[in-house]
């Protein structure tokens, strides 16, 4: 791994939380959905702890062994399928979600380019095409884990 994807790495993974707090933040009142706002803590609890993991499985996408990111998202997708059917929540909505995941990761990397006057842009079009590819193989591992 170059050391300044190394460095991204480390910065995203050391701020996880805060990425799952913003995602939190962004939602809405949704009668009877998973993803409300008003969710009871159990659920909060399960959508935090679930959100850092699709952050570290998307973040592992940085790393030069492909083979750890694809089992790891494996994983991540038929642990976050059967969650999702077991509380019948709608597949549009997950999708929704990860797509404000998808936002709130961005934003942070965007923040982190702006600090870090060294990176190209031949580094921001890299990280573009691995993280958004990473997001779109967990939307299609999810999509047909669920479907299961």
């Amino acid at each position: 791994m170059d050391k300044i994807d190394e460095n991204l790495y480390r910065y995203i993974l050391d701020n996880s939380s805060k990425i799952t707090e913003n995602w939190l933040a962004l939602r809405e009142k949704q009668s009877g959905s998973i993803y409300s706002i008003d969710s009871n803590e159990e659920i909060e609890k399960l959508l935090r702890e679930q959100n850092t993991w699709t952050i570290k499985t998307v973040t592992s996408a940085l790393l030069e062994d492909e083979t750890a990111f694809i089992e790891t998202m494996e994983q991540w997708a038929t642990l976050v399928a059967k969650s999702r059917v077991e509380s019948d929540t709608p597949i549009y909505e997950v999708l929704e979600a990860l797509n404000k995941v998808r936002e709130t990761y961005w934003a942070f990397i965007t923040d982190y380019m702006l600090m870090d006057t060294k990176i190209t842009k031949e580094i921001i079009i890299r990280w573009s095409r691995l993280i958004n590819h990473a997001f779109d193989q967990l939307n299609r591992e999810f999509t047909e884990q669920y479907y299961r």
